[in-house]
């Protein structure tokens, strides 16, 4: 806060408690509150401050920098707090878009998230407009169709009948814990959000494992890919696997 802010905030100061603001106290403020900024949560502070009854009621409330900085970090953490909640059953109110597959970006998306919470810019979204999202139907560039949907529209429209996966994988179940999508549905983010750009790594890789033969290490179908000593390698596949499950794929 800067000494011209600081003397915005004793002006504000002064219309509760009549004080007279001066050069002297408004660089005073401003290196107490050098690293609070002056905003509507400064100000937001003040007027906690004012509108809670002294714990004496012949007490005089005269406000101070420490009263700004916590009231305001009380008000910011009760928005922040709310982050948290749930406006319906299973249904949170704020949660980080982006992969959590992508430790990285899942962390930055989380912080921006919540930082845009405590300023009040990010609020929970209405249960209502949430439902409304639940059994959508996506559209034909999107990486599947519900199979009811596609024996559906291919009465009408052939194509549809013939139109391939995006990706192969689609075919079998997600073994990843925190997915566990079903045939034809797209893998999921712990959040509940639909993976639209690609597939959990684990089933990509059960895919592969379950349908090509490894030119690497010479397993069959089915058999996890092995290393030189000839024991399996957990959720790995040699790059020659992939490439032949791909060259006899026929989705």
């Amino acid at each position: 806060m800067t000494p011209a802010e600081a003397q915005k905030l004793l002006v504000h100061c002064a219309a509760f408690d009549n004080r007279r603001p001066n050069e002297a106290a408004a660089r005073a403020w401003s290196a107490a509150l050098a690293d609070v900024p002056y905003d509507a949560d400064t100000t937001a502070a003040v007027a906690r401050f004012y509108g809670t009854p002294p714990t004496d009621p012949s007490q005089r409330k005269w406000i101070e920098p420490h009263h700004v900085r916590s009231l305001r970090k009380a008000i910011r953490a009760e928005r922040t707090a709310a982050e948290g909640e749930v406006p319906g059953p299973g249904l949170p109110a704020a949660v980080p878009d982006a992969d959590p597959d992508d430790p990285g970006a899942y962390i930055r998306a989380l912080r921006e998230g919540r930082a845009r919470v405590a300023t009040g810019e990010l609020r929970p979204r209405p249960v209502l407009e949430l439902i409304e999202g639940v059994g959508r139907l996506p559209g034909e560039d999107e990486p599947y169709l519900p199979e009811p949907t596609r024996r559906e529209l291919a009465v009408a429209v052939p194509r549809f009948a013939e139109r391939p996966q995006r990706w192969p994988e689609l075919a079998m179940a997600c073994p990843k814990a925190d997915c566990r999508a079903l045939p034809l549905r797209a893998c999921v983010r712990p959040s509940g959000a639909e993976l639209r750009d690609h597939t959990h790594h684990a089933r990509r890789a059960a895919w592969i494992t379950a349908v090509a033969v490894c030119p690497a290490c010479q397993v069959a179908p089915g058999t996890p890919c092995r290393d030189h000593d000839g024991r399996p390698i957990a959720d790995l596949i040699h790059p020659e696997r992939d490439r032949e499950a791909v060259a006899t794929d026929t989705t």
